[in-house]
């Protein structure tokens, strides 16, 4: 039985087929993906098309040989440009456009079930088969036991050998510095005895009185030590200065008394 335009309008994908068509002549390949229909409807709205006059077949040359192209007729273009003008073409274009969303939210709950099927299983209403099918669940389990049970490249890595190194520690002629014991503690550096009286030289010792022009004597020793006692380093002066004090006193008690001068008797 022959359908008439009305009833043709109404069936599933004939809007599809005469909305891409109205853009330009397609071929069977060509309108496939953009119809959600099966082949076989695509092709029971074609020949019902065809026989309505509202398309034409005609052969055109693809890639490979010959492909059958369908085109709108006159009074297919009329029609569709009312269908145009109605804005029934741009809502099916946004609607295959949220169709296609869609399609991809679903595929996406659907791989989230797949990963995740505990989320649903607590319920007491759900299934080990209800959910996802059993063999997916068994191979989500045995893919994630392969995962845990197989070390990762970092892992199975070799960690250098400590022979490979050699240490000071190992070394037997090597021993480490002693620490001090706790009894062998030094004392503060405030604490440590300085010795304030310097050190007189021999030659110093032999003169310690010495005559001045009024007749009087004068202890050279006490002067020196006086002189000394002034000269010497407080306790937190270096023994730099101490040894600096002892040289000026040597060289003073040279130029006074210098030494004695032994006559070579012999020979």
């Amino acid at each position: 039985m022959d359908v008439t335009l009305e009833e043709f309008l109404q069936r599933k994908g004939a809007i599809g087929i005469l909305t891409l068509l109205h853009e330009r002549p397609m071929t069977y390949s060509e309108i496939e993906p953009e119809i959600e229909v099966t082949s076989s409807t695509i092709v029971t709205r074609r020949d019902e098309a065809a026989k309505l006059g509202l398309i034409d077949v005609s052969l055109g040359r693809g890639e490979v040989g010959t492909k059958k192209v369908y085109t709108l007729t006159d009074m297919g273009e009329f029609l569709t440009d009312k269908m145009a003008r109605e804005g029934i073409l741009s809502n099916y274009r946004k609607m295959r456009t949220l169709q296609q969303v869609l399609d991809e939210q679903t595929e996406s709950i659907t791989q989230w079930m797949k990963e995740n099927p505990s989320q649903l299983l607590q319920f007491e209403t759900a299934d080990d088969g209800t959910v996802i099918s059993r063999d997916e669940m068994k191979g989500n389990s045995d893919g994630e036991t392969s995962t845990q049970s197989s070390p990762s490249p970092n892992e199975r890595e070799e960690a250098p050998d400590a022979d490979k190194y050699t240490s000071n520690l190992d070394d037997p002629e090597t021993e480490p510095p002693e620490r001090p014991s706790e009894g062998e503690n030094f004392p503060p550096e405030e604490e440590l005895p300085v010795d304030l009286t310097p050190i007189q030289d021999s030659d110093s010792e032999t003169s310690d009185t010495e005559t001045d022009d009024g007749g009087g004597t004068t202890d050279d020793a006490s002067s020196g030590s006086a002189s000394g006692s002034e000269r010497a380093p407080d306790s937190d002066q270096s023994a730099d200065s101490e040894e600096l004090g002892q040289e000026k006193l040597g060289e003073v008690s040279y130029e006074k008394y210098p030494p004695n001068e032994e006559d070579d008797t012999d020979s």
